[in-house]
């Protein structure tokens, strides 16, 4: 199921300019949807048509998906043995993922940045619809028996280059791991687990993204941030709101000089989606290690480095290790000289031990005051649109790529 680690192209470029959310724009025909996951954008529209507007959308690209990924693979499945070749078998099963992967993408992202809880809402239930689908579309016998027919037969008729053979060794080695290889009934029992895990993984994933936890503050209470940031905060009841999101914890962790404001935001930062996630943590947890288990595995960390390149755990054991031990040394270094000179209000416990929620803000300090860098002062210099120009030309120098700008609309939401 590599579709589910694929950022694909188009993705990737939307991802770049930060998640976009789309407004308005005309319905979209099922033939106009299928050449643009294809990879055939003519404009910036299409690229903006690929995401849906409206939870009456997401139902139909989810439906198209589902189509069109079981009209794909059906067309290899059927083929006659003597007829097929790494065109017609190996490449259009990784098109099929492509254009599924991108169809899921585009429901998958709005589920975590829509403002709409309809279309997020949706998106979740698409999302799990989706998935269940895969499971059962792309670990198919069916098509692992077309791919052993093509090895088996006329896999020697054709000449493939290094790249081929690679993804074509690589996706029979797939197939095996993931239990096609299985009596049925075992493989039944192996589908309902990854069906299951996705669900609760989805699920946690979306309590976290929909927790909304925060605590409210005196502008007191805000001392060591800048103006345009506290300006910038929502207020409640004349307090000021500081929620869970990234930017605002990471400002407040590492330049609030107020530590009961860190530590109250440290807390309640731990705690997103708990106790809710605890219960769902458990259950994935457990499912995963039946999942390994059933697959001929020791446990999940087996499993699931079987096809990375440590492949061992032993392996990535030792090197956790070793790195370890340099580590502990290199940090205990550090923290002694963090500590000889600690900001105003900062105190080790008994122990000599620092408080979690004060680390960011130490090392922030330090760094102001030996090596005169302001993370914030950096930023000044990384605007949108200078960050955009410096990436674009890392991927036109190193990708032989040309990128011109074109004037679009439609692209972000008003707020």
């Amino acid at each position: 199921m590599k579709f589910l680690l694929r950022l694909t192209s188009v993705f990737l470029v939307v991802f770049l300019f930060g998640c976009s959310l789309f407004t308005g724009g005309d319905v979209i025909s099922y033939q106009e949807f299928k050449r643009m996951v294809q990879g055939d954008l003519k404009s910036a529209n299409d690229v903006s048509n690929i995401f849906p507007r409206s939870d009456a959308d997401v139902k139909s690209r989810v439906e198209f998906a589902i189509d069109n990924a079981d009209s794909g693979l059906q067309k290899i499945i059927k083929l006659e043995a003597e007829n097929r070749t790494f065109e017609n078998t190996v490449k259009a099963l990784d098109d099929a993922e492509k254009e599924f992967g991108i169809t899921y993408h585009s429901v998958a992202i709005l589920e975590m940045v829509s403002p709409d809880a309809v279309i997020r809402e949706e998106c979740q239930k698409g999302s799990i619809k989706l998935q269940s689908f895969a499971v059962d579309a792309f670990l198919n016998l069916d098509l692992y028996k077309a791919f052993k027919a093509y090895v088996e037969g006329n896999v020697k008729k054709e000449k493939l280059s290094e790249e081929e053979q690679y993804y074509l060794n690589e996706s029979m080695k797939d197939f095996v791991r993931n239990g096609l290889d299985l009596p049925e009934d075992k493989l039944k029992e192996v589908k309902v687990l990854q069906k299951e895990i996705a669900k609760l993984s989805i699920e946690f994933d979306s309590n976290i993204a929909k927790d909304n936890s925060h605590i409210l503050v005196e502008r007191s209470e805000l001392d060591g941030l800048k103006d345009h940031f506290i300006d910038n905060l929502k207020k409640e009841g004349g307090k000021f709101v500081l929620g869970v999101d990234y930017p605002t914890y990471f400002e407040v962790m590492e330049n609030c000089k107020v530590g009961e404001t860190r530590k109250k935001l440290y807390k309640i930062f731990g705690k997103r989606a708990y106790p809710i996630n605890e219960s769902l943590l458990n259950e994935i947890i457990a499912k995963r290690d039946e999942l390994s288990k059933k697959l001929g595995f020791k446990d999940f960390s087996s499993f699931h480095l079987n096809n990375q390149m440590a492949e061992k755990v032993d392996r990535v054991e030792t090197f956790i290790s070793e790195l370890a031990e340099k580590a502990v040394k290199k940090s205990a270094k550090e923290f002694d000289v963090l500590t000889k000179d600690l900001p105003d209000g900062i105190k080790l416990d008994e122990e000599g031990k620092m408080n979690p929620w004060d680390f960011g803000y130490v090392k922030s300090e330090y760094k102001k005051k030996y090596f005169d860098v302001d993370e914030r002062k950096i930023a000044e210099y990384f605007s949108v649109s200078k960050t955009i120009e410096g990436i674009f030309k890392i991927y036109q120098d190193f990708l032989n790529l040309k990128f011109k700008e074109v004037e679009a609309e439609g692209f972000w939401h008003k707020d």
